[in-house]
């Protein structure tokens, strides 16, 4: 995907769905 040496998508996701919560606290929020 963006790096490819993730070992889990799902980990990686998460990261980037808390660095994007945080950087739009409210758009990101459905």
């Amino acid at each position: 995907m963006l790096g490819g040496h993730a070992p889990r998508d799902g980990r990686w996701l998460m990261t980037a769905g808390l660095v994007l919560v945080r950087q739009k606290p409210g758009s990101a929020k459905a």
